[in-house]
């Protein structure tokens, strides 16, 4: 399923700790027994550690905007119900994934003992995934055709991702987001004439619009690899849509796309290294070929008949990815296995095989992963697995988490989620990213430590755009209400623990849609105002503004305080009153100082 992310409506605070992040889920039932005790003490601890936070998120909170702060504690009562029980490793997370090291013995290949010394640890990237549309309709207006894909690029405003170092990787997605631009729309116009037949021949009640849907998956961002997974849907009225997987990875440093022959140091042992580790984990009569290992073979050999082998790079190893109908039945789903990078050392280019310690990978329902312990000496590996319901009558999605042999119900507010797994220095925590109505987005964090399933944490702020990489560095956004109504983004950390911490101490304003920045306000006074003579504000100059200048919304505290740009390139400050409604800047209603402004809701 594929997931459409978006912007929460919450307020942050000033200095270093943004208000909506850190809240506790108010009730949990936990059964008395070893995994439930430590998943107790854990709670314990984390809130023991974070309650000056809290308190003084409590007092940010209350001089929220009415209508932001309306809105958080809607969520955070949404998110209220968790249930927890112990429960013994379901079948099919102890199934389906296993120990790579384990398995190397049969397959031909043999796991290496130990990793040799490796280079430098590559640097995270950030990364932005835009959405972009298209679509198509009749005379009357009636949709006939949708079309959606997402848009690539490097973050420059965040770290490690500025600079010429990245001009030809950023080049290599500038192709990319002409290319896959130029297939869904050109899709889009070639289905249209297939979908107004079809709108006279079932008629308006049955008819259902066409959809081409590509949705991306970043799967490795760093210095040394760029590698994601497109998964490209097309539904034209069949009893399901027809579902194709694409990969790209590149070298992060000249920008080139990499070849399989690139990361594989010997490609000849993967069709029947690839059979024995699909068979082990989906079962040896799932297949619709006569043969897995030729039929990958073949791919390998780029035959004209021959499937596209698609593979991505990731943290711990490559993925190669079967989409429906390519080797299995379509009931069946996808298939996907991983070679762990540890497991076959000797089978990968070390260039590209040393990834970064600290890592956020997405997960997919239904899908166990085996998650490593906590430390090097630490071998309780454990199955982790992560499924959800959705209930649209009430406007819940319940997940379900199973990690070891504890089993966890978490009952939030939206309709989907989508899963991630964060890893810092050993620290291992679920994150659910929930959208619900009217774009609104939040996340969820879980510790998960030893046999326990910890305390959920959460956070008024969403992923939207922005692709978690680093979990010491990630970017979320949400929604603000000063002077108008846009998204605001900012980084934030776990370092510290589930609870986010933000480095910024303002957070930027995300641009319009296909711009490079909002839409400005316009003067309709003579205003006068605090100039910054410094970036961070530690100096001002007074100023006149001439009625009819434009400013731009350039970042803030979402509390009291806008920092606008004119076209000139300086920095304005604002302190907003927002204690009195309509909101006052030096005793004057911004209404009657500003034009230009809109307000969501």
């Amino acid at each position: 399923m594929k997931k459409k992310l978006a912007t929460a409506a919450v307020l942050i605070a000033a200095a270093v700790t943004f208000t909506a992040c850190g809240k506790t889920a108010a009730t949990e039932n936990t059964s008395a027994d070893t995994a439930s005790a430590a998943a107790s003490s854990a709670a314990a601890q984390t809130a023991s550690t974070s309650a000056a936070a809290a308190s003084s998120a409590a007092a940010q909170a209350a001089s929220t905007s009415a209508a932001a702060a309306s809105s958080a504690a809607a969520q955070t009562a949404s998110a209220s119900a968790e249930t927890s029980s112990a429960a013994s490793t379901s079948a099919a997370a102890s199934g389906t994934a296993t120990s790579e090291t384990a398995s190397a013995a049969g397959s031909g290949t043999t796991a290496s003992a130990a990793a040799p010394a490796q280079e430098q640890t590559p640097a995270s990237l950030s990364v932005i995934s835009a959405p972009a549309y298209d679509s198509a309709t009749d005379s009357t207006g009636r949709l006939l055709v949708t079309g959606t894909y997402r848009q690539l690029s490097l973050d420059d405003t965040r770290q490690g991702s500025d600079g010429a170092a990245y001009s030809a990787l950023k080049a290599s997605l500038a192709t990319y987001n002409t290319e896959v631009k130029k297939r869904v729309t050109g899709d889009v116009k070639e289905y249209t004439d297939y979908a107004k037949d079809s709108l006279k021949e079932r008629g308006e009640d049955d008819f259902s619009a066409y959809q081409e849907e590509s949705g991306v998956r970043i799967c490795r961002a760093d210095s040394a690899v760029l590698s994601f997974l497109e998964s490209y849907s097309t539904y034209a009225g069949g009893a399901h849509p027809d579902t194709l997987f694409y990969s790209h990875s590149y070298d992060s440093a000249t920008g080139a796309e990499l070849k399989l022959g690139d990361v594989i140091t010997d490609t000849s042992v993967l069709p029947k290294l690839l059979e024995e580790k699909l068979d082990q984990a989906y079962g040896s009569d799932t297949w619709l070929v006569d043969s897995v290992a030729d039929t990958i073979s073949e791919a390998i050999k780029g035959g004209a008949d021959a499937m596209t082998l698609t593979w991505t790079l990731g943290h711990d190893g490559i993925t190669f990815w079967f989409e429906p109908d390519s080797l299995a039945p379509h009931a069946a789903g996808s298939q996907q296995v991983t070679l762990q990078y540890d497991a076959y050392r000797d089978l990968f280019s070390e260039k590209y095989c040393n990834a970064p310690e600290n890592y956020v990978e997405q997960l997919d329902y239904e899908n166990a992963i085996l998650v490593p312990g906590e430390s090097l000496l630490d071998n309780s590996a454990k199955n982790l697995e992560v499924s959800e319901e959705a209930d649209y009558d009430t406007g819940n999605v319940t997940v379900t988490v199973t990690y070891g042999n504890a089993q966890k119900k978490l009952k939030l507010y939206g309709y989907q989620t989508v899963p991630y797994l964060f890893s810092d220095n050993g620290k291992r925590y679920l994150c659910l990213d929930v959208e619900g109505d009217d774009d609104w987005e939040s996340v969820y964090f879980v510790p998960l430590s030893g046999d326990a399933i910890g305390t959920m944490v959460s956070c008024d702020w969403g992923f939207g755009k922005y692709v978690p990489v680093d979990p010491e560095n990630f970017t979320m956004e949400t929604r603000c209400y000063l002077l108008s109504t846009y998204a605001v983004n900012a980084r934030f950390s776990l370092h510290a623990g589930a609870r986010p911490q933000a480095l910024d101490t303002m957070a930027l304003v995300s641009a319009n849609p296909g711009a490079d920045r909002m839409s400005p306000l316009t003067t309709k006074e003579e205003l006068q105002v605090h100039v910054l003579d410094t970036e961070d504000g530690s100096s001002t100059t007074e100023a006149t503004l001439p009625k009819g200048t434009k400013l731009y919304f350039y970042r803030t505290d979402a509390r009291h305080t806008v920092d606008m740009k004119t076209e000139d390139g300086r920095i304005v400050r604002f302190s907003v009153d927002t204690d009195v409604s309509p909101a006052m800047i030096d005793g004057r209603y911004t209404e009657d100082s500003f034009e230009g402004a809109v307000y969501a809701g």
